[in-house]
């Protein structure tokens, strides 16, 4: 198992974006990813990439919009948050972060979950779980 925390705000892969025939990412996407692949790195301590199956879940904690009253700020912890941001969108930037440090590549996420709380800062928990996959070889199966 790995894990480890992220103490920024989660953010949405952008879509692509396309430019004199070129396609690229967008660079608030880009610094996100490259941001959670560091802090995955350091969890992973010098081990290789998993070839596994695996699950990925993330709790992240969303500070409320300063332009709020503080009634509702302070009402609003512990509760559900929800935004303009999909969900999946958070996931899958996360997911992509850690290409080639946790995993070979995000194809080997084969559950993957997300929840999202508003709370006192902004930041989220990652926590990576090796799966038993098919076996690649009889020997393997016995």
């Amino acid at each position: 198992m790995i894990s480890f925390t992220c103490d920024f705000l989660l953010v949405s892969k952008a879509r692509p974006r396309f430019s004199k025939g070129r396609t690229f990412t967008p660079q608030k996407t880009k610094a996100f990813e490259t941001a959670v692949g560091f802090a995955a790195r350091s969890a992973m301590a010098n081990q290789p990439p998993m070839t596994t199956p695996c699950r990925l879940e993330i709790f992240a904690l969303f500070a409320p919009p300063a332009s709020w009253p503080k009634w509702k700020q302070t009402a609003a912890m512990g509760k559900p948050y929800t935004c303009a941001s999909d969900a999946d969108n958070m996931l899958k930037a996360v997911a992509d972060g850690m290409n080639e440090i946790v995993y070979i590549d995000d194809r080997l996420v084969s559950h993957g979950s997300i929840e999202r709380y508003y709370g006192a800062t902004n930041q989220f928990r990652v926590t990576i779980l090796p799966l038993e996959g098919v076996p690649a070889t009889r020997a393997e199966a016995a």
